[in-house]
C-alpha cells in the first residue's frame, strides 16, 4: 500500500516525538484520530495534526524545545494552556501536559484549569510500532 506524502510526513514526526521523547527520559503518548490507525497497523486517512501528552512535561520543556529546534521544528509553548507546539511545514504536534500519581494519569489539557484523569494502565507500557515507527498511545481505552 502507498503512503501519501502527507502521511509520510506525519510518520516522520512519529520517529522524531518518539526520539526526542527518549532523549529527553520521557514519554510521549499519541491520542486522538490517529490513534485508530496506529490499532489498525495502517494510514487509514489523512491527518491535520497529532496530538500528544507527554509525562513531566514542564520538567523536560527546554530540552524538548531545544531538541525540536535543533531538528529544525517551530517550536512555541502557550503558558495559559501548559501546551507545547511543535510544527514544520504543513505537519504539527501539539503536546499537553501528563503526570501520574498512585496509578492515576493526570492529562493537563488546558494549564491548571483543566484536568482529565484515568487509570495510568491505560497508557501503553512499551511502544508499538507502526509502520517503521515506535510510538506509545494513550492505549484502546
Amino acid at each position: 500500500m502507498s503512503i501519501s506524502k502527507g502521511n509520510r510526513c506525519q510518520l516522520r514526526l512519529l520517529k522524531d516525538i518518539y526520539e526526542v521523547s527518549a532523549a529527553c527520559s520521557t514519554k510521549s503518548y499519541i491520542w486522538g484520530g490517529l490513534t485508530i490507525d496506529i490499532f489498525e497497523g495502517e494510514f487509514l486517512r489523512e491527518h491535520g495534526g497529532i496530538d500528544a501528552f507527554t509525562a513531566n512535561m514542564l520538567q523536560v520543556l527546554e530540552k524538548l524545545i531545544g531538541l525540536y529546534e535543533k531538528r529544525g521544528y517551530l517550536t512555541e509553548f502557550l503558558d495559559d494552556f501548559h501546551m507545547l507546539e511543535v510544527r514544520k511545514g504543513d505537519v504539527h504536534v501539539s503536546f499537553n501536559r501528563l503526570e501520574t500519581d498512585n496509578g492515576v494519569a493526570m492529562w493537563r489539557h488546558i494549564g491548571e484549569r483543566g484536568t482529565l484523569y484515568f487509570p495510568v494502565n491505560w497508557l501503553d507500557d512499551t511502544p508499538r510500532d507502526f509502520y517503521d515507527a515506535r510510538v506509545y498511545t494513550s492505549g484502546i481505552e
